[in-house]
Protein backbone atom coordinates (compact mmCIF):
# COMPACT_ATOMS: atom_id res chain seq x y z
CA UNK A 1 0.00 0.00 0.00
CA UNK A 2 1.33 3.44 -0.92
CA UNK A 3 2.27 6.04 1.69
CA UNK A 4 -0.53 8.28 0.42
CA UNK A 5 -3.17 5.60 1.02
CA UNK A 6 -1.78 4.92 4.51
CA UNK A 7 -1.88 8.64 5.32
CA UNK A 8 -5.46 8.79 4.02
CA UNK A 9 -6.54 6.11 6.49
CA UNK A 10 -4.66 7.81 9.34
CA UNK A 11 -6.33 11.16 8.68
CA UNK A 12 -9.70 9.45 8.37
CA UNK A 13 -9.24 7.75 11.76
CA UNK A 14 -7.88 10.92 13.35
CA UNK A 15 -10.83 13.04 12.25
CA UNK A 16 -13.24 10.35 13.44
CA UNK A 17 -11.69 10.44 16.91
CA UNK A 18 -11.59 14.23 17.00
CA UNK A 19 -15.26 14.42 16.02
CA UNK A 20 -16.14 12.73 19.31
CA UNK A 21 -14.56 15.70 21.09
CA UNK A 22 -15.66 18.53 18.79
CA UNK A 23 -18.60 17.89 16.44
CA UNK A 24 -17.22 20.24 13.77
CA UNK A 25 -14.54 17.63 13.03
CA UNK A 26 -17.32 15.32 11.83
CA UNK A 27 -17.96 17.97 9.18
CA UNK A 28 -14.24 18.01 8.41
CA UNK A 29 -14.43 14.23 8.04
CA UNK A 30 -17.23 14.60 5.50
CA UNK A 31 -15.32 17.18 3.46
CA UNK A 32 -12.16 15.08 3.68
CA UNK A 33 -13.89 12.28 1.78
CA UNK A 34 -15.46 14.85 -0.54
CA UNK A 35 -12.17 16.26 -1.81
CA UNK A 36 -10.10 13.11 -1.31
CA UNK A 37 -12.62 10.56 -2.50
CA UNK A 38 -10.56 7.44 -3.36
CA UNK A 39 -12.61 6.89 -6.52
CA UNK A 40 -11.03 9.91 -8.21
CA UNK A 41 -7.36 9.49 -7.25
CA UNK A 42 -4.49 7.31 -8.33
CA UNK A 43 -4.17 5.67 -4.92
CA UNK A 44 -7.89 4.81 -4.77
CA UNK A 45 -7.39 1.24 -5.99
CA UNK A 46 -5.64 0.50 -2.69
CA UNK A 47 -8.68 1.55 -0.65
CA UNK A 48 -11.82 -0.59 -0.27
CA UNK A 49 -14.45 0.42 -2.81
CA UNK A 50 -17.03 1.90 -0.44
CA UNK A 51 -19.23 5.00 -0.59
CA UNK A 52 -16.94 6.86 1.76
CA UNK A 53 -18.64 10.23 1.43
CA UNK A 54 -22.01 8.69 2.28
CA UNK A 55 -20.52 6.82 5.25
CA UNK A 56 -18.88 9.93 6.67
CA UNK A 57 -22.11 11.81 6.04
CA UNK A 58 -23.86 9.28 8.27
CA UNK A 59 -21.22 9.84 10.94
CA UNK A 60 -21.87 13.59 10.68
CA UNK A 61 -25.61 12.96 11.06
CA UNK A 62 -25.14 10.95 14.25
CA UNK A 63 -22.71 13.47 15.74
CA UNK A 64 -24.98 16.40 14.84
CA UNK A 65 -28.01 14.72 16.43
CA UNK A 66 -25.99 14.22 19.61
CA UNK A 67 -24.93 17.89 19.54
CA UNK A 68 -28.52 18.98 19.00
CA UNK A 69 -29.80 16.93 21.93
CA UNK A 70 -27.08 18.25 24.25
CA UNK A 71 -27.14 21.95 23.37
CA UNK A 72 -30.44 22.62 21.65
CA UNK A 73 -31.08 24.75 18.57
CA UNK A 74 -29.08 27.94 18.02
CA UNK A 75 -30.87 31.25 18.44
CA UNK A 76 -30.72 33.30 15.24
CA UNK A 77 -33.54 35.87 15.08
CA UNK A 78 -32.47 37.30 11.72
CA UNK A 79 -32.09 34.06 9.76
CA UNK A 80 -34.46 31.57 11.39
CA UNK A 81 -36.99 31.94 8.55
CA UNK A 82 -34.38 30.72 6.07
CA UNK A 83 -34.50 27.28 7.66
CA UNK A 84 -38.18 27.13 6.82
CA UNK A 85 -37.35 28.23 3.27
CA UNK A 86 -34.87 25.36 2.90
CA UNK A 87 -37.63 22.97 3.92
CA UNK A 88 -39.97 24.65 1.42
CA UNK A 89 -37.42 24.02 -1.36
CA UNK A 90 -37.48 20.32 -0.49
CA UNK A 91 -41.29 20.20 -0.20
CA UNK A 92 -41.69 21.81 -3.62
CA UNK A 93 -39.18 19.41 -5.18
CA UNK A 94 -41.02 16.49 -3.57
CA UNK A 95 -44.32 17.63 -5.06
CA UNK A 96 -42.84 18.05 -8.54
CA UNK A 97 -40.90 14.78 -8.39
CA UNK A 98 -43.79 12.60 -7.25
CA UNK A 99 -46.61 14.22 -9.24
CA UNK A 100 -45.20 16.12 -12.23
CA UNK A 101 -41.90 14.49 -13.22
CA UNK A 102 -41.70 13.69 -16.92
CA UNK A 103 -39.49 10.68 -16.11
CA UNK A 104 -39.60 9.64 -12.41
CA UNK A 105 -36.60 7.36 -12.84
CA UNK A 106 -34.50 10.11 -14.43
CA UNK A 107 -35.76 12.58 -11.81
CA UNK A 108 -34.90 10.42 -8.80
CA UNK A 109 -31.15 11.09 -8.61
CA UNK A 110 -31.42 14.93 -8.74
CA UNK A 111 -34.29 14.79 -6.24
CA UNK A 112 -32.47 12.67 -3.67
CA UNK A 113 -29.34 14.77 -4.07
CA UNK A 114 -31.41 17.87 -3.30
CA UNK A 115 -32.80 16.17 -0.20
CA UNK A 116 -29.28 15.25 0.90
CA UNK A 117 -28.03 18.81 0.44
CA UNK A 118 -30.90 20.30 2.43
CA UNK A 119 -30.08 17.87 5.25
CA UNK A 120 -26.40 18.81 4.99
CA UNK A 121 -27.40 22.48 5.31
CA UNK A 122 -29.06 21.77 8.66
CA UNK A 123 -26.19 19.58 9.86
CA UNK A 124 -23.70 22.36 9.15
CA UNK A 125 -25.81 24.82 11.12
CA UNK A 126 -25.86 22.37 14.01
CA UNK A 127 -22.13 21.73 14.35
CA UNK A 128 -20.67 25.16 13.41
CA UNK A 129 -21.38 27.20 16.54
CA UNK A 130 -18.23 29.11 17.47
CA UNK A 131 -15.59 31.20 15.79
CA UNK A 132 -13.14 28.33 16.23
CA UNK A 133 -15.60 25.98 14.52
CA UNK A 134 -15.86 28.38 11.59
CA UNK A 135 -12.07 28.59 11.26
CA UNK A 136 -11.85 24.79 11.35
CA UNK A 137 -14.46 24.48 8.60
CA UNK A 138 -12.81 27.09 6.37
CA UNK A 139 -9.37 25.50 6.88
CA UNK A 140 -10.81 22.09 5.97
CA UNK A 141 -12.21 23.40 2.70
CA UNK A 142 -8.96 25.20 1.86
CA UNK A 143 -6.80 22.15 2.54
CA UNK A 144 -9.14 19.93 0.51
CA UNK A 145 -8.98 22.28 -2.48
CA UNK A 146 -5.22 22.66 -1.99
CA UNK A 147 -4.78 18.89 -2.28
CA UNK A 148 -6.54 18.97 -5.64
CA UNK A 149 -4.25 21.85 -6.67
CA UNK A 150 -1.19 19.98 -5.42
CA UNK A 151 -1.99 16.85 -7.42
CA UNK A 152 -2.64 18.89 -10.57
CA UNK A 153 0.22 21.40 -10.26
CA UNK A 154 2.98 19.33 -8.66
CA UNK A 155 2.12 15.75 -9.60
CA UNK A 156 0.67 16.53 -13.06
CA UNK A 157 -2.55 14.62 -12.44
CA UNK A 158 -5.24 14.85 -15.06
CA UNK A 159 -4.71 15.63 -18.71
CA UNK A 160 -5.10 18.79 -20.76
CA UNK A 161 -7.45 18.09 -23.67
CA UNK A 162 -8.33 20.92 -26.02
CA UNK A 163 -6.56 23.39 -23.69
CA UNK A 164 -8.72 22.28 -20.75
CA UNK A 165 -7.92 20.17 -17.71
CA UNK A 166 -9.87 16.91 -17.62
CA UNK A 167 -9.65 13.69 -15.64
CA UNK A 168 -9.57 15.38 -12.24
CA UNK A 169 -12.56 15.36 -9.96
CA UNK A 170 -13.95 15.19 -6.48
CA UNK A 171 -17.23 13.76 -5.21
CA UNK A 172 -20.12 15.21 -7.18
CA UNK A 173 -17.92 17.01 -9.75
CA UNK A 174 -18.17 15.75 -13.32
CA UNK A 175 -16.02 18.02 -15.51
CA UNK A 176 -13.52 20.88 -15.63
CA UNK A 177 -16.17 23.62 -15.61
CA UNK A 178 -17.72 22.18 -12.46
CA UNK A 179 -14.32 21.78 -10.80
CA UNK A 180 -13.48 25.42 -11.53
CA UNK A 181 -16.84 26.52 -10.06
CA UNK A 182 -16.13 24.59 -6.86
CA UNK A 183 -12.57 25.87 -6.42
CA UNK A 184 -13.67 29.46 -7.04
CA UNK A 185 -15.99 29.21 -4.02
CA UNK A 186 -13.11 28.04 -1.81
CA UNK A 187 -10.59 30.63 -3.06
CA UNK A 188 -12.00 33.70 -1.21
CA UNK A 189 -12.54 31.57 1.91
CA UNK A 190 -8.81 30.91 1.85
CA UNK A 191 -8.26 34.66 1.84
CA UNK A 192 -10.40 35.06 4.95
CA UNK A 193 -7.94 32.98 6.97
CA UNK A 194 -5.29 35.64 6.40
CA UNK A 195 -7.38 37.81 8.74
CA UNK A 196 -8.99 35.24 11.06
CA UNK A 197 -6.54 32.35 11.16
CA UNK A 198 -3.48 31.54 13.22
CA UNK A 199 0.07 32.04 11.98
CA UNK A 200 0.25 28.47 10.69
CA UNK A 201 -3.11 28.78 8.98
CA UNK A 202 -1.90 31.91 7.19
CA UNK A 203 1.15 30.03 5.97
CA UNK A 204 -1.12 27.25 4.71
CA UNK A 205 -3.18 29.82 2.80
CA UNK A 206 -0.11 31.38 1.18
CA UNK A 207 0.92 27.92 -0.05
CA UNK A 208 -2.57 26.81 -1.04
CA UNK A 209 -3.71 29.92 -2.92
CA UNK A 210 -1.47 29.59 -5.99
CA UNK A 211 -2.22 25.85 -6.27
CA UNK A 212 -5.97 26.47 -6.27
CA UNK A 213 -5.72 29.42 -8.68
CA UNK A 214 -3.53 27.47 -11.11
CA UNK A 215 -6.04 24.62 -11.19
CA UNK A 216 -8.87 27.05 -11.92
CA UNK A 217 -6.89 28.46 -14.84
CA UNK A 218 -6.12 25.00 -16.23
CA UNK A 219 -9.84 24.21 -16.18
CA UNK A 220 -10.12 27.06 -18.71
CA UNK A 221 -13.73 27.90 -17.91
CA UNK A 222 -15.06 31.16 -19.35
CA UNK A 223 -17.68 31.35 -16.62
CA UNK A 224 -14.96 31.00 -14.00
CA UNK A 225 -12.91 33.81 -15.57
CA UNK A 226 -15.90 36.16 -15.51
CA UNK A 227 -16.64 35.13 -11.94
CA UNK A 228 -13.06 35.95 -10.93
CA UNK A 229 -13.49 39.50 -12.23
CA UNK A 230 -16.81 39.92 -10.42
CA UNK A 231 -15.36 38.49 -7.19
CA UNK A 232 -12.42 40.90 -7.28
CA UNK A 233 -14.82 43.84 -7.58
CA UNK A 234 -17.03 42.55 -4.76
CA UNK A 235 -14.19 41.97 -2.31
CA UNK A 236 -12.87 45.50 -2.92
CA UNK A 237 -16.29 46.97 -2.22
CA UNK A 238 -17.23 44.75 0.72
CA UNK A 239 -13.87 44.78 2.51
CA UNK A 240 -13.78 47.08 5.56
CA UNK A 241 -11.78 50.28 5.21
CA UNK A 242 -8.86 49.16 7.39
CA UNK A 243 -8.51 45.90 5.45
CA UNK A 244 -9.05 47.30 1.96
CA UNK A 245 -5.39 48.24 1.57
CA UNK A 246 -4.35 44.65 2.32
CA UNK A 247 -7.02 43.35 -0.05
CA UNK A 248 -5.73 45.63 -2.81
CA UNK A 249 -2.19 44.37 -2.28
CA UNK A 250 -3.45 40.78 -2.28
CA UNK A 251 -5.36 41.29 -5.53
CA UNK A 252 -2.29 42.91 -7.09
CA UNK A 253 -0.14 39.93 -6.10
CA UNK A 254 -2.85 37.62 -7.40
CA UNK A 255 -2.81 39.53 -10.67
CA UNK A 256 0.94 39.05 -10.95
CA UNK A 257 0.55 35.33 -10.25
CA UNK A 258 -2.23 35.20 -12.82
CA UNK A 259 0.04 36.80 -15.42
CA UNK A 260 2.74 34.20 -14.93
CA UNK A 261 0.29 31.30 -14.77
CA UNK A 262 -1.40 32.29 -18.03
CA UNK A 263 1.23 30.64 -20.17
CA UNK A 264 -1.17 28.99 -22.63
CA UNK A 265 -2.39 31.31 -25.38
CA UNK A 266 -5.39 29.05 -25.98
CA UNK A 267 -6.65 29.87 -22.49
CA UNK A 268 -6.59 33.59 -23.25
CA UNK A 269 -8.20 33.10 -26.65
CA UNK A 270 -11.00 31.02 -25.12
CA UNK A 271 -11.70 33.72 -22.54
CA UNK A 272 -11.83 36.44 -25.22
CA UNK A 273 -14.57 34.56 -27.07
CA UNK A 274 -16.92 35.66 -24.27
CA UNK A 275 -16.84 39.15 -25.74
CA UNK A 276 -16.73 38.12 -29.41
CA UNK A 277 -19.33 39.00 -32.02
CA UNK A 278 -21.94 36.31 -32.76
CA UNK A 279 -20.15 35.43 -36.02
CA UNK A 280 -16.89 34.83 -34.16
CA UNK A 281 -18.17 32.72 -31.25
CA UNK A 282 -16.95 29.13 -31.10
CA UNK A 283 -19.34 26.19 -31.43
CA UNK A 284 -19.51 25.66 -27.67
CA UNK A 285 -20.70 29.20 -26.93
CA UNK A 286 -23.20 29.18 -29.81
CA UNK A 287 -24.62 25.82 -28.75
CA UNK A 288 -25.04 27.07 -25.20
CA UNK A 289 -27.15 30.01 -26.37
CA UNK A 290 -29.34 27.65 -28.38
CA UNK A 291 -29.80 25.42 -25.32
CA UNK A 292 -30.88 28.46 -23.29
CA UNK A 293 -33.39 29.32 -26.00
CA UNK A 294 -34.78 25.78 -25.90
CA UNK A 295 -35.14 25.96 -22.11
CA UNK A 296 -36.94 29.31 -22.37
CA UNK A 297 -39.32 27.66 -24.82
CA UNK A 298 -40.00 24.79 -22.41
CA UNK A 299 -40.65 26.85 -19.26
CA UNK A 300 -43.98 28.44 -20.33
CA UNK A 301 -45.31 25.01 -21.29
CA UNK A 302 -44.18 23.42 -17.97
CA UNK A 303 -44.22 26.34 -15.50
CA UNK A 304 -44.44 24.06 -12.44
CA UNK A 305 -41.42 22.03 -13.53
CA UNK A 306 -40.84 18.61 -15.06
CA UNK A 307 -38.79 16.98 -12.28
CA UNK A 308 -35.09 16.36 -11.98
CA UNK A 309 -33.34 16.42 -15.37
CA UNK A 310 -36.66 17.49 -16.84
CA UNK A 311 -34.97 19.29 -19.73
CA UNK A 312 -33.21 16.08 -20.74
CA UNK A 313 -36.52 14.20 -20.56
CA UNK A 314 -38.03 16.60 -23.09
CA UNK A 315 -34.94 16.88 -25.29
CA UNK A 316 -36.64 15.34 -28.33
CA UNK A 317 -39.41 17.94 -28.10
CA UNK A 318 -37.54 21.21 -27.59
CA UNK A 319 -34.04 20.80 -29.02
CA UNK A 320 -35.19 20.34 -32.65
CA UNK A 321 -37.07 23.64 -32.34
CA UNK A 322 -33.75 25.48 -32.07
CA UNK A 323 -31.96 23.36 -34.65
CA UNK A 324 -30.18 20.92 -32.32
CA UNK A 325 -30.15 17.14 -32.36
CA UNK A 326 -32.72 15.59 -29.98
CA UNK A 327 -30.18 14.12 -27.54
CA UNK A 328 -30.25 14.39 -23.75
CA UNK A 329 -28.23 17.49 -22.88
CA UNK A 330 -27.85 19.84 -19.93
CA UNK A 331 -29.05 23.45 -20.18
CA UNK A 332 -25.68 24.86 -19.02
CA UNK A 333 -27.45 27.53 -16.99
CA UNK A 334 -28.30 26.91 -13.36
CA UNK A 335 -31.25 29.29 -13.23
CA UNK A 336 -32.94 27.86 -16.31
CA UNK A 337 -32.23 24.35 -15.06
CA UNK A 338 -33.90 25.12 -11.74
CA UNK A 339 -37.00 26.44 -13.55
CA UNK A 340 -37.26 23.48 -15.93
CA UNK A 341 -36.80 20.96 -13.11
CA UNK A 342 -38.60 22.36 -10.08
CA UNK A 343 -40.70 25.08 -11.69
CA UNK A 344 -40.78 28.84 -11.54
CA UNK A 345 -41.86 28.55 -7.91
CA UNK A 346 -38.75 26.47 -7.24
CA UNK A 347 -36.54 29.10 -8.86
CA UNK A 348 -38.24 31.80 -6.77
CA UNK A 349 -37.69 29.84 -3.55
CA UNK A 350 -34.04 29.28 -4.47
CA UNK A 351 -33.53 32.98 -5.24
CA UNK A 352 -35.10 34.13 -1.94
CA UNK A 353 -33.05 31.55 -0.06
CA UNK A 354 -29.78 32.70 -1.63
CA UNK A 355 -30.52 36.41 -1.28
CA UNK A 356 -31.81 35.98 2.27
CA UNK A 357 -28.64 34.20 3.40
CA UNK A 358 -26.47 36.92 1.85
CA UNK A 359 -28.54 39.70 3.39
CA UNK A 360 -28.36 38.08 6.82
CA UNK A 361 -24.57 37.89 6.60
CA UNK A 362 -24.31 41.42 5.21
CA UNK A 363 -26.18 42.89 8.17
CA UNK A 364 -23.64 41.42 10.57
CA UNK A 365 -20.76 42.45 8.31
CA UNK A 366 -22.03 46.06 8.28
CA UNK A 367 -22.42 46.07 12.05
CA UNK A 368 -18.75 45.14 12.49
CA UNK A 369 -17.24 47.28 9.71
CA UNK A 370 -15.78 49.72 12.25
CA UNK A 371 -14.06 47.05 14.35
CA UNK A 372 -10.38 47.94 14.76
CA UNK A 373 -9.02 44.62 13.45
CA UNK A 374 -11.61 44.13 10.68
CA UNK A 375 -11.57 40.41 11.38
CA UNK A 376 -15.32 39.80 11.56
CA UNK A 377 -16.26 42.02 8.63
CA UNK A 378 -13.48 40.58 6.48
CA UNK A 379 -14.80 37.06 6.97
CA UNK A 380 -18.24 38.30 5.96
CA UNK A 381 -16.80 39.99 2.87
CA UNK A 382 -15.07 36.77 1.81
CA UNK A 383 -18.30 34.81 2.27
CA UNK A 384 -20.11 37.32 0.05
CA UNK A 385 -17.31 37.00 -2.49
CA UNK A 386 -17.72 33.20 -2.54
CA UNK A 387 -21.49 33.69 -2.88
CA UNK A 388 -21.00 35.90 -5.95
CA UNK A 389 -18.62 33.34 -7.47
CA UNK A 390 -21.23 30.61 -7.02
CA UNK A 391 -23.99 32.71 -8.63
CA UNK A 392 -21.77 33.84 -11.51
CA UNK A 393 -20.55 30.36 -12.45
CA UNK A 394 -24.15 29.15 -12.24
CA UNK A 395 -24.93 31.42 -15.19
CA UNK A 396 -22.79 29.17 -17.41
CA UNK A 397 -23.33 25.76 -15.79
CA UNK A 398 -25.94 23.80 -13.87
CA UNK A 399 -24.38 24.58 -10.48
CA UNK A 400 -27.10 26.57 -8.70
CA UNK A 401 -28.29 23.36 -6.99
CA UNK A 402 -24.84 21.90 -6.30
CA UNK A 403 -23.98 21.30 -2.70
CA UNK A 404 -21.52 24.17 -2.34
CA UNK A 405 -24.45 26.55 -2.70
CA UNK A 406 -25.82 25.05 0.50
CA UNK A 407 -22.36 25.25 2.11
CA UNK A 408 -22.26 28.98 1.50
CA UNK A 409 -25.78 29.53 2.82
CA UNK A 410 -25.05 27.52 5.96
CA UNK A 411 -21.76 29.32 6.53
CA UNK A 412 -23.45 32.70 6.13
CA UNK A 413 -26.11 31.81 8.69
CA UNK A 414 -23.53 30.37 11.09
CA UNK A 415 -21.45 33.52 10.63
CA UNK A 416 -24.49 35.64 11.51
CA UNK A 417 -25.33 33.44 14.50
CA UNK A 418 -21.79 33.52 15.87
CA UNK A 419 -21.30 37.26 15.57
CA UNK A 420 -24.88 38.55 15.88
CA UNK A 421 -24.69 38.76 19.68
CA UNK A 422 -21.02 39.77 19.74
CA UNK A 423 -20.60 43.49 20.55
CA UNK A 424 -19.29 45.67 17.75
CA UNK A 425 -15.94 46.85 19.04
CA UNK A 426 -16.44 50.39 17.81
CA UNK A 427 -19.58 50.70 19.92
CA UNK A 428 -18.34 48.91 23.03
CA UNK A 429 -17.39 50.81 26.16
CA UNK A 430 -13.87 50.95 27.47
CA UNK A 431 -14.54 48.23 30.03
CA UNK A 432 -15.71 45.86 27.32
CA UNK A 433 -12.60 46.67 25.28
CA UNK A 434 -10.21 45.98 28.14
CA UNK A 435 -8.19 42.83 27.51
CA UNK A 436 -9.15 39.73 29.45
CA UNK A 437 -6.07 38.30 31.21
CA UNK A 438 -7.43 34.79 30.93
CA UNK A 439 -8.06 35.23 27.22
CA UNK A 440 -4.54 36.56 26.76
CA UNK A 441 -3.17 33.45 28.44
CA UNK A 442 -5.25 31.16 26.22
CA UNK A 443 -5.78 32.68 22.78
CA UNK A 444 -8.43 30.18 21.72
CA UNK A 445 -10.57 30.85 24.78
CA UNK A 446 -11.67 34.21 23.41
CA UNK A 447 -12.80 32.75 20.12
CA UNK A 448 -14.59 29.90 21.85
CA UNK A 449 -16.68 32.40 23.86
CA UNK A 450 -18.04 33.97 20.66
CA UNK A 451 -20.60 31.26 20.07
CA UNK A 452 -24.23 30.60 19.37
CA UNK A 453 -26.27 30.53 22.56
CA UNK A 454 -28.24 27.30 22.95
CA UNK A 455 -31.97 27.50 23.15
CA UNK A 456 -34.89 25.20 23.75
Amino acid sequence: MSITAVCWFLVLAGLLILSLKRPVYALSLYFFTFFLSPTFWWWGDEVPDLRWNLLTGCVLLVIAIGQRLREGAPILPEGAWLKGLAVAILVNASFVHFFLAADPVLSSEPYWLLAKFVLLFFLMLTVVRTEEDMNTLVLTLVLGAAYVGYEVTINDRGNVTGSRLEGVGVAGVQNSNELAALLLVVLPLAGSLLFTGTKYQRVAVVLAGPLILNTVLLCNSRGAFLALIAMAIVILIAAPGRARRHVTVGLALGGVALFFLLGDEEIIQRFLTVFADPEERDNSATSRLELWQAALTMIPEHPLGAGGDGFKAYAEVYLPRVGLEPEARAVHNGYLTEATEWGLQGLLLRAIFALGAALTAFRVLRRHRTDPDGRVSMLGACLLCAWVGWLMTSMFGDYIDNEWGYWIAAMMLSYAAIYHAAPALAGADETARAPDPAAAATPHAASARVSVQPGA
